[in-house]
Parts: C-alpha cells; structure tokens; sequence
C-alpha cells in the first residue's frame, strides 16, 4: 500500500512538473481523448478515426468514389479555455494524401464561426508546421458573418485538424492524416 501510494505520489509529480514546464515555455498543447474527439466528413466519404493507445496519435484514414469538393476533419472539442497571447500553432503529422487534397486546420469560435489555414504536405514523412494565428482567415463556408471580422481566442470551442480539397483524379481515391501534436506557441 505504501509503495502504490509513493508511486502514485511520484507520477503525480512528474506530470504536474511536465505541465509547469510547458507552461512556462510558452506553449499550450491540444489534448484529445475518445470523450472530446469526433469526425467531419460528407456522406459519399468513408473515414475512420483511430486514437493510438501508446503514443496518443491520432489517426485519420479515409476513401471515396466521388469527384469532388471533400474534407476528413477531426474536430476535438476543448475542455479548457486557451491562451489568449500566442502567436501561432505549431502541428507535427505525417499525411498521405490525394491530389488536390491539402492539410487542414480550424479554429471555431462558440458561434459556428471557423478561422482556418490549409497547406500542402508532403507524402509519408513527418513534418512541423507552425502557422502564425495572423495567417487564420474565416473558411468562406462560414454560414455566420463574424461580427468583428477577427479570431476571438477567448470564443475558440473546437480545434479541427485533418484534410480538405478538390479531389481532382479518376476512380476511386483514399488517403490518411496522423498527427503526434498539436501546440499553440507564443
């Protein structure tokens, strides 16, 4: 009893030293789980979303027979309000992707508003990006016109991550998104 209890005592330490640091080096990483985790997709696209166990990727495959606008997006609902002074989000993934298909990532304030950016990656190697929150501009899907025209951070409710595009081939495509992190940087 008394060694489950240091032990615990122990990780409980190691894990509030880790959140110090992140911290205190000015970042504020993304956290999902299977209760704040879900996925975007049209109904002709087939797409599945997996969380790995160990290493906590999160994991994106999905395919289509239709020639079209198409998008496989995670959207991880925050349990926590963020920073209000970073500068930017910085997003470590892997993706394999079709033509015409590009990386995606959103920010969507409480009122169904989404400020975006969208690049090109590439295939089979993992990569950082960091995007500079000036580089976010509202999706021109939005149905909602932002009053202010800006990226309130205080608004931000949902982080959405995966791939958006014109799928631009013949026949039938497929492709996957993984990403090992998600963090703003100030």
């Amino acid at each position: 009893m008394k060694k489950t209890s240091l032990f615990i005592f122990a990780m409980m330490m190691v894990l509030g030293s880790a959140w110090a640091q992140e911290r205190a080096s000015g970042q504020q990483r993304i956290n999902w789980s299977r209760e704040n985790i879900l996925i975007s997709k049209p109904y002709y696209l087939r797409a599945t979303l997996e969380l790995d166990a160990l290493t906590h990727d999160l994991k994106i495959g999905f395919q289509a027979d239709k020639k079209q606008k198409t998008w496989a997006i995670a959207l991880i609902k925050l349990d926590t309000q963020l920073d209000t002074d970073w500068t930017g989000i910085k997003i470590v993934y892997k993706a394999d992707l079709p033509p015409g298909m590009m990386m995606y990532v959103g920010m969507e304030e409480d009122d169904e508003v989404t400020y975006e950016s969208s690049w090109n990656s590439k295939p089979g190697e993992f990569a950082t990006v960091t995007i500079p929150k000036n580089k976010l501009s509202m999706g021109k899907w939005c149905r909602k016109p932002d009053k202010n025209e800006a990226l309130d951070v205080d608004k931000v409710k949902t982080v959405l991550i995966g791939a958006s595009g014109n799928w631009d081939g013949g026949g039938s495509m497929q492709g996957n998104v993984e990403v090992k992190d998600i963090v703003l940087v100030k």
